[in-house]
């Protein structure tokens, strides 16, 4: 409970020193802006950290129930596909996960920018699920202690990753409504703004300096890619008013192309007043957000053209699912099923296919697949 309540009142006091930090604004306007950066913050980071430290215990004790239930499966497959299994390598492995998911949680809290941290975990997370996936699905052609080993260390990351997406999804529409909403539409754009300004502001006395220059820069872009994603507003849209979301993209995007002009005003400085020129910017571009004022933030911005995502994604995963789709078809196929070893030889090539075309993709997904049978054929 007090622990509880210190994270609550440490996020508060953050965002609130971020307020004293920013140039250019009179006694009263600093007022009203720490008012609503606290009703903001109260509403959003304060009260989901003080929720998560509440609940911590509970949350420690699903994670190793699932992690442990998710080695269970694991050694229930592999028992399955063999008479017998030794249970130590799911056991080693599970311990083994255990530990490198808390070094990579300590390198990545290292890492400077909130998002590429963010994106370095969501990585771990992600290769820990292909892990696991790739294991049951070899260890019935290649087999060996090693499926189990890799099955065990990735049941943690898993398991931490799946309860972690249930709890935000329990908070945010079973405690989250029950809080007062404030005013502002774009907190989390709006918060984000905040501390980049207040860290520009804070770095003008050291504006000459290269190492503070890039960290301006990457926070820069760090809030642009924020823009991006959650100045469309996606959450009050809706899954069916593409229209609608492409003007909001549209709008998101000219936004972070002016956010992202400041990083050339902080490369080329030549004194402390470009500095303060943008965060000067900034603190306008928080206002303007906090007040639901979207017309003065699309004042200035340039015209974008919004990029077709989803488009862009599925060019890139299907070269994969074909090739999943060929290991577990092809192998099927009456002259080739009746030959075990070319049938385990073909499987495993187009999995081992699939996860390469995952990390570098191809354009052609036909020439890929013929490649990969031309490889898994025995030569005559």
């Amino acid at each position: 409970m007090l622990s509880a309540i210190a994270a609550y009142r440490r996020t508060v006091n953050e965002e609130l020193s971020a307020v004293e930090a920013l140039p250019g604004l009179d006694p009263v306007e600093r007022y009203r802006l720490r008012k609503d950066v606290r009703r903001s913050v109260c509403f959003s980071r304060a009260s989901y950290r003080y929720f998560l430290h509440r609940k911590m215990n509970l949350i420690l004790f699903c994670c190793f129930f699932l992690a442990f239930l998710l080695g269970l499966l694991a050694q229930v497959w592999f028992d399955r596909e063999n008479s017998f299994v030794d249970p130590s390598g799911t056991v080693v492995g599970g311990v083994f996960g255990l530990l490198s998911f808390s070094i990579v949680m300590q390198v990545t809290r290292r890492i400077k920018g909130k998002r590429r941290s963010a994106t370095a975990a969501r990585i771990f997370v992600l290769l820990s699920f292909v892990a696991y996936i790739s294991s049951l699905v070899v260890y019935p052609v290649a087999g060996g202690a090693w499926s189990t080993f890799v099955a065990g260390v990735a049941t943690f990351p898993m398991a931490v990753s799946l309860v972690s997406r249930a709890v935000f999804v329990f908070y945010r529409h079973i405690v989250r409504v029950r809080l007062v909403r404030p005013d502002c539409i774009n907190i989390s754009v709006a918060l984000a703004m905040l501390q980049t300004a207040a860290l520009v502001s804070e770095s003008q006395s050291e504006w000459n300096h290269p190492k503070v220059s890039r960290r301006v820069v990457m926070e820069l872009e760090d809030l642009a890619r924020t823009v991006e994603s959650n100045f469309s507003l996606p959450y009050r849209i809706g899954r069916w008013n593409p229209e609608l979301f492409s003007q909001t993209s549209v709008e998101a995007l000219r936004v972070a192309h002016v956010v992202r002009r400041h990083k050339k005003v902080i490369v080329c400085a030549s004194s402390a007043s470009d500095f303060e020129k943008v965060a000067l910017s900034l603190t306008s571009g928080v206002q303007a957000l906090l007040s639901n004022d979207r017309a003065k933030l699309l004042e200035s911005a340039p015209d974008a053209v919004r990029k077709e995502r989803v488009r862009m994604i599925i060019k890139h995963v299907f070269p994969v699912i074909l090739l999943i789709a060929a290991a577990i078809i092809l192998p099927l196929v009456p002259p080739i099923s009746g030959q075990e070893k070319i049938a385990d030889s073909m499987r495993l090539t187009f999995i081992v296919a699939a996860v390469l075309a995952l990390v570098a993709p191809r354009n052609d997904s036909s020439t890929r697949i013929l490649d990969t049978l031309g490889k898994a054929m025995p030569s005559k």
